[in-house]
């Protein structure tokens, strides 16, 4: 049986990373740890919880506990690299799905994303994954998950490239994202109210994942 650390689980990423673990046969206890809402009970963040996940208060990521078997971080951009050397140094089973460690070396992270990355070493030692397409994922012990668009496009595309491989000539794929892919950071733009009814393209050319 696991045990599990999940690191920002009170965003909306980190509260479905909760509903799985609830849920999973081989996962034996977790505990959230986020910054903002430390300190605060679950429920209370997500009173839709109530009855389908037990009540816990969620921890400090200051008090990180390394006795967990695996982390997952659900944190924004240039945080995730600030906790999960400790973790691997600890020979910790570390999977982010952040932006932290997609990218292949420091110069394209600062590049995109504006930041100096502290932990470059773990670039090139990750691997870029998803759960629904596991290979190699034993050699490693930092798995960095793809963002939302690449999710989408991967998932569509390799059954395709699979059946079709040397045939296909070009992919195509078109993709949506709700408001709740942005997080819970409010924004005037990201408000129901300026987008019901409506579709919008954003960050054409330069859209990061």
């Amino acid at each position: 049986m696991i045990s599990v650390g999940i690191i920002g689980g009170s965003g909306y990423t980190g509260k479905y990373i909760v509903k799985f673990c609830n849920e999973h046969p081989n996962v034996s206890e977790f505990y959230i740890y986020a910054n903002n809402s430390a300190g605060q009970s679950i429920h209370n963040v997500f009173p839709d919880l109530v009855g389908e996940v037990e009540n816990q208060t969620i921890k400090s990521v200051t008090t990180l506990d390394l006795s967990h078997d695996v982390y997952f971080f659900a944190l924004p951009h240039g945080e995730s690299f600030k906790y999960a050397p400790m973790l691997l140094k600890a020979n910790k089973k570390v999977i982010d799905l952040g932006a932290d460690f997609r990218l292949d070396n420091a110069d394209s992270f600062k590049k995109t994303y504006g930041l100096v990355h502290t932990s470059p070493e773990y670039l090139n030692s990750k691997i870029y994954g998803l759960a629904e397409i596991a290979e190699n994922y034993n050699q490693t012990n930092l798995i960095a998950n793809p963002g939302c668009y690449p999710t989408a496009a991967l998932l569509s595309s390799i059954p395709i490239v699979k059946y079709l491989g040397e045939n296909i000539q070009s992919i195509s794929t078109v993709s949506y994202s709700g408001l709740s892919g942005a997080g819970k950071k409010a924004s005037t733009d990201l408000l129901f109210t300026e987008n019901y009814n409506s579709v919008k393209a954003y960050n054409v050319g330069s859209h990061r994942h």
